[in-house]
Parts: structure tokens; sequence; C-alpha cells
């Protein structure tokens, strides 16, 4: 999944990796907004195997079942799925700690449901309590820390970017004396300490209707502030005071900013703009139209090549999701395992054909595969940038109503 996951997102931002520690339990907690696909990230963006608990309901087959049991799924039921299932939650919390107690690492999603929407649910308490169980048992000497991981999508979208922003630990053996007087209150008081720090990992708005506003100026700015190249601590500071922001906005400011930005996107996609285009970010021109002329031969192999279980992926998620926080993690599990299979398949072919030219081509596939997808986004780079140069040339005015929408719509945003 680590190829699958680097050549989905265009960019994997991460921050705060450096305080996950090892050699002791640890218990991860996440905002959830794109089914398990949040889980295969910090699965593999997190220097410690995981575990972490799932919807029962698809563990029902015994085969199914097996298949996540050994990719460290542990089935987690929801009153929806009725009481009989519920009383095998005791079971599913039993097999987390011990997990705990061989210093392993659990994953575990507080809010307790997926959604797609920019905002912050209210902890449940679950893992405070089998935090401060699992260090009961071991009279509170185990060393269980709880460390929140905000994981943060620029879009649900293929070759979007994402950001894991690991924050602060909390160590659990400090609310040992309170649990052992009083255990109710010991859970209140962790499950509340651990929403603040929560928090501060998440970019959110207090309004739901706001996210896709939100989601676009984040964007933007980092068109602006990054050029799109890197991520530093200073960047999220910068993120979270627009979700601040943007939280403050009473509703007549809200709608109308969210008119402007509807109104700009739909004038991007009407002249074949981009945002970094307009926002002058773009450089280099000549070294991108070289590499472009260059690299041609290339991406076609790799179209060729790796089409196929590139957009099966697509096809099957289109045919069979009918959820938008489900679609991006069927696209990217499928692409992943589709692609390892076609991969076998022709690599199987070159080897019978015996042709060591093919055997060289199927060998370099994936990397092809790579720079098709670079490639063509260079080239929409090129084409946006002609479109804008025509635009200023032949409609000034319009281009500069664009221009000015943008600055309006960063100006209130409070980054420019």
């Amino acid at each position: 999944m680590w190829p699958t996951l680097h050549f989905f997102f265009r960019r994997i931002h991460v921050t705060g990796s450096s305080k996950v520690p090892k050699g002791i339990p640890l218990i991860l907690i996440s905002n959830h907004s794109a089914s398990f696909l949040d889980a295969m990230l910090i699965a593999v963006e997190t220097d410690r195997p995981v575990h972490f608990y799932a919807r029962g309901d698809v563990f029902r087959n015994i085969w199914v079942s097996r298949v996540l049991s050994l990719l460290n799924m542990v089935p987690i039921f929801t009153p929806d799925h009725g009481k009989a299932n519920m009383l095998r939650n005791r079971k599913s919390f039993d097999v987390g700690e011990r997990i705990l107690r061989r210093r392993g690492t659990l994953l575990i999603f507080p809010e307790g449901v997926s959604r797609l929407e920019r905002v912050i649910l209210p902890l449940k308490k679950g893992a405070a309590r089998v935090a401060l169980q699992t260090e009961a048992f071991s009279s509170f000497k185990a060393g269980l820390q709880v460390i929140p991981v905000g994981i943060n999508y620029s879009s649900h979208a293929f070759r979007s970017e994402v950001l894991l922003c690991y924050g602060e630990a909390t160590r659990v053996d400090t609310y040992g004396e309170l649990y052992s007087l009083e255990p109710a209150k010991a859970v209140n008081k962790l499950t509340a300490d651990l929403e603040s720090k929560f928090n501060r990992t998440i970019l959110a708005v207090k309004q739901p209707d706001r996210s896709e506003l939100l989601g676009q100026l984040i964007r933007m700015m980092r068109n602006d502030k990054l050029g799109n190249r890197s991520y530093e601590k200073v960047q999220f500071l910068h993120e979270k005071s627009l979700c601040e922001t943007l939280s403050g906005w009473d509703d007549p400011t809200s709608a109308m900013m969210t008119t402007d930005g509807e109104t700009y996107l739909q004038l991007l996609s009407r002249y074949g703009l981009q945002d970094r285009v307009v926002s002058g970010r773009v450089s280099n021109m000549n070294l991108i139209l070289i590499l472009l002329l260059l690299g041609l031969p290339f991406a076609v192999a790799g179209w060729v090549l790796n089409a196929i279980p590139m957009y099966s992926s697509k096809w099957l998620a289109d045919q069979t999701v009918t959820r938008g926080d489900f679609y991006t993690s069927v696209v990217a599990a499928a692409g992943g395992f589709s692609y390892l299979i076609w991969w076998i398949l022709i690599w199987t072919l070159a080897a019978m054909l015996g042709n060591t030219y093919f055997r060289i081509l199927i060998l370099t596939a994936p990397l092809l595969a790579f720079f098709a997808i670079f490639w063509w986004e260079e080239y929409e780079v090129v084409r946006a940038r002609w479109n804008w140069k025509k635009l200023e040339k032949g409609e000034p005015e319009k281009a500069r109503f664009i221009s000015s929408l943008r600055s309006r719509l960063a100006i209130w945003a409070g980054y420019e």
C-alpha cells in the first residue's frame, strides 16, 4: 500500500511523527473522514505495526474475517448492528487490551463514524476506557500513551494532498490515582483531555456546510504559501487560523464567500484554468516544455502498460460505492491490489516470451506509471498557463475579474 498511496496522493505531508515513541504500548486516536483509507494511511506512515478496529458487519463471512484479521483488523459493533453483536464487543475490547499489553499499537477512531464534512465530533469514551483498563491491569506501570493523529485531506479525490499531523502524547498512568477512586470520573477526564489535544491536529470548521469552502481556501493558501512543494509546522498554524476565521463568519458572510468560491471554481473550469496559474505560482515553463517533449514516449508507454488496472479500480468504485466517504478508499485499495495482480500477469507473460527488452519494460512498468501521471499533471499546467495567457490577451476584463475574485477570497480568509 505504500506505493499505492503515494501514487494516489500527489503529496503526503507528515508532521510530528518524531513524537511516536517505540517500545511502549500505544493508542493512536484519529478523525475519520474516508472510511478504511484513514487506517491505511496511518498504518503506512507510522513506524510501528498498527492494529485497528473496523466495522464489525464486514466480518460476517468466515474467509473475509480471516483475511481482515491477518491485516490487523479487529471487529467492533455499533447499536445499528443489533444487540447480539454488541455483546461481541467485549471480546474485541479484550483483543485490544492484549495487543497493548504486548506493547503493540492500537488505532481507534473515537468519533465513531466516517463522514466527509470537515467538522470535529465529540469523542466517545471507548478509547479512554480501553487505555485505563489496560494500564490498571499492570498497576499503571505499563507506560501506555495516547497520541492523536489528525488526517487532513485537501480533497477527497485522486492526486489530492493529505496531511498527517501527530499531536501531543498523553501518559495514562497520570490518571491512576483518580481511576482507583472514581473510574467513571477518570474516564471522563481522560476523554476531555484527549479531546483538547485531538482538536489541535485537525483542520475543521464548526459548521458542516462550510466544509467545501474550507477545502478550497486551504488549497489556495497552499498554492500561495508553499508553491506546492513543502509543508512545515508554521503552515499548519496558518491553516488552523483559517479554520477559526471561517468558523467566526456570520451566516450572510459565509453565504457570500461560498457563492464567490463556487463562481471562481466555475470560471476556472469554463476557461480550462488552474488556481496556481491564476495565482502566478508557476515558473520554469521552458523547462517543463522540454520535459514534456522528451518524456512523451515514456508517458505513452506508462499509460499503455498501466491503463487497465488504473481505470478498472475507478470503474469498480463507480459501480459499487454509494457513500462519498467510501469512494476514495475503494479506488485506492482496489487500485493497489488490481495493479499487483496485473503486474504479476504481465511479468509472467514476459517470462514466457523470453524477450529481454520486454522483461525490462515490464520491470519498469510501476515507475512508468508514476511518470505518466507526473507528465499529465505538468501538461495540464502548461495547458492552463496557455489558456490564461490567451484570456488575458483576448478578454482582459474577464481575466481581471477572475484575479479579483481570487484576491477577494484570500483577503476575507485573512491570509493576503
